[in-house]
């Protein structure tokens, strides 16, 4: 349609709408400048020497950095790729919630929210792999 469902209530009713071409263009800057920018500003960082990670001399020191910083590169791709498909899923969900072109625009909400839930469970083993992969150096394996 001309003039897309771009916000949804808790009940899946539309609340907000937007030009067709401005919301392809906010979705396709979330589903793929967003999460390469992320990506693009987390790897130079790690570059700069600008990383917050637990035990960052020892992670950082020569021996180990050019593997940390393969890692964090890694890492920071994974995230994006993890972001990338839950805003193609978010994406996925409007077009769906737009099927019907003899109704009011409907976002199913469990489909979404059990979406969302997978996203926040993926972010957070993300984040945990972070942390036991620079944990004490004593007890770490490479």
């Amino acid at each position: 349609p001309d003039r897309v469902a771009s916000h949804f209530g808790i009940s899946g009713r539309a609340d907000g709408f937007m030009p067709r071409e401005v919301f392809l263009a906010l979705m396709t800057l979330t589903a793929s400048v967003l999460p390469a920018a992320l990506w693009w500003l987390q790897v130079g960082s790690a570059r700069r020497g600008r990383v917050r990670i637990p035990h960052a001399a020892h992670w950082l020191a020569p021996p180990q950095r050019s593997r940390t910083l393969a890692y964090l590169a890694w890492h920071a791709a994974a995230f994006s790729a993890g972001l990338a498909t839950f805003m193609v899923f978010v994406h996925w969900r409007v077009v769906l919630a737009h099927a019907d072109e003899g109704a009011a625009p409907r976002l199913a909400p469990w489909p979404f929210f059990i979406g969302l839930g997978v996203f926040l469970v993926f972010t957070l083993a993300w984040a945990l792999a972070l942390q036991r992969r620079f944990r004490d150096p004593a007890r770490a394996q490479p």
